[in-house]
């Protein structure tokens, strides 16, 4: 996979696939033996790797945001389903308000109590 680096972030040159599941957050090494690649996108806002040409595409629509660049992406590739262990990320959420056609299966990681920090996840 031919990626691009300045600095600390990594920009992938090639169109993103387009596949049935997304898998976001940081479940890779969990979840790949289970899975097949050609099915898969992985998308980890946290390892900073940007399609180039999504990228581009925000630019020139002057959207600026994490949230703009995300949701395009997933408009792009069209996943019926995007999987996420991630059940207290907000971008996560918001994205999936923007994103009416993909369905999100969160899974929850841990356990809440009562007292919860953030009582509308």
């Amino acid at each position: 996979m031919k990626a691009l680096r300045l600095g600390r972030y990594k920009f992938r040159l090639r169109l993103p696939t387009r596949g049935v599941v997304v898998i976001w957050g940081d479940s890779r090494a969990f979840l790949a033996p289970f899975l097949v690649d050609e099915e898969i996108e992985f998308v980890n806002p946290d390892e900073g790797i940007f399609h180039f040409p999504t990228l581009v595409q925000c630019l020139i629509r002057r959207r600026w945001f994490a949230e703009d660049y995300y949701s395009l992406f997933l408009k792009k590739i069209a996943p019926k389903v995007v999987l996420t262990f991630m059940d207290n990320d907000t971008l996560c959420y918001r994205i999936a308000k923007r994103v009416k056609d993909v369905q999100f299966v969160v899974i929850q990681n841990g356990y809440r109590s009562a007292m919860s920090s953030s009582p509308d996840l």
